[in-house]
């Protein structure tokens, strides 16, 4: 290779790519994603791999989610309005009560994940954040919100995604933090 002076330079030997790579989840999830999940060491582990192999989507992200939305925390309500520890909103008054069941609030919340998982092909960067700022802005927009909230909740949720599937602990937890459900 023959290199005149002023014709390379590092920086543009180094571009970083225009768009960021697509990130793909197990969707559906294989058999193995459940073994391999620490269901003992998680909070709500047990009823968020069954709620998950269910809907055939890889627990590690279910509980990635969960920890990002709501620390685990069933009681927590946003700003918003959403509830417990996937942070749903409800539609009505005695859906708030319902949501408040970790058991029914994994299973609203990762039937709704799932949708966007089958939406976006396995997506997981698209299906993330229309869980987070919704299906019709992502629809809308055609692109990820590079501000607000939306990039925060993807990276806390991809780091918590890749500590599960690593076998580090999640995030700290309350020392009254429910282990088992």
């Amino acid at each position: 290779m023959l290199v005149l002076p002023g014709t390379f330079s590092l920086r543009s030997a180094f571009k970083l790519p225009e768009e960021p790579p697509t990130l793909f989840a197990f969707h559906p999830a294989p058999d193995w994603v459940y073994f391999m999940f620490p269901e003992a060491k998680i909070p709500y582990g047990p009823l968020i791999k069954t709620t998950a192999r269910a809907y055939r989507v890889d627990p590690h992200l279910v509980a990635a989610v969960v920890a990002a939305e709501s620390c685990f925390d069933p009681a927590a309500i946003s700003s918003k309005g959403a509830v417990g520890l996937m942070q749903v909103v409800p539609q009505s008054m005695e859906e708030w009560e319902l949501l408040l069941d970790p058991a029914y609030n994994l299973r609203t919340g990762v039937a709704h994940l799932n949708r966007l998982l089958e939406f976006f092909d396995g997506d997981l960067l698209k299906s993330l954040a229309a869980y987070n700022c919704g299906l019709g802005r992502l629809q809308r927009t055609g692109v990820i919100p590079a501000k607000g909230e939306t990039p925060i909740f993807l990276r806390h949720v991809l780091e918590y995604y890749a500590r599960f599937w690593s076998g580090a602990p999640g995030p700290s937890l309350a020392p009254d933090a429910p282990q088992e459900y």
